[in-house]
């Protein structure tokens, strides 16, 4: 009886959505949002503009699993579209960028451009309007873009100051951005 109501409840959970799948254009269709397939990278994932996807022959719509590096950086939101026996025989997963296969779907490959930019530089954030091809210059220079403009704010000569005065306004950009009593302390603490 459980299961009958929650099909039909107002509010549908994350896996008794109305999921159709119309064979004709190829799509899925949940909640009145259209899932592309990425066609080049992963046929069996199939995408939404705002970055939620939907494996081939399942009912559940997700988003891309958050990954950091050791010291916690944000790396991306990586989704696993495969496995593959390695040399040792084990069983390791293939993994794809969310954003690479948004953009897979809703605008589809780049041959010039192999990399996914993130325009406001949120890995997480992957809406299609978010996101653009670019190759690894373009990409560099969106970062250095934006960490320029911090430099300026601090000495608006910071364009015609010599390498040593630039890094003085380097040093005090991060310790704005980034030197707060917590590290400090912590970094008291490593020190001793």
């Amino acid at each position: 009886i459980s299961k009958l109501l929650s099909i039909f409840n107002d509010e549908p959970t994350k896996r008794n959505r109305m999921i159709q799948f119309d064979e004709e254009q190829n799509i899925y269709i949940a909640d009145g949002v259209i899932f592309k397939p990425a066609t080049h990278l992963a046929p069996n994932i199939y995408t939404s503009r705002d970055g939620r996807f939907i494996r081939s022959g399942t009912t559940e719509v997700r988003s891309g699993t958050q990954t950091r590096n050791k010291s916690g950086r944000k790396l991306a939101a990586l989704v696993c579209v495969g496995q593959y026996k390695t040399k040792k025989g084990t069983t390791a997963s293939l993994t794809r960028n969310l954003g690479a296969l948004v953009l897979d779907a809703w605008k589809g490959i780049d041959p010039d451009r192999k990399e996914v930019d993130h325009i406001d530089r949120n890995c997480y954030n992957n809406d299609i309007s978010n996101l653009r091809w670019c190759n690894r210059s373009e990409q560099m220079l969106n970062t250095k873009f934006k960490y320029h403009e911090e430099c300026l704010a601090i000495d608006p000569r910071y364009d015609r100051l010599d390498t040593e005065e630039r890094k003085a306004v380097r040093r005090k950009v991060y310790q704005i951005k980034y030197d707060t009593p917590k590290k400090r302390e912590a970094k008291n603490r490593r020190s001793k």
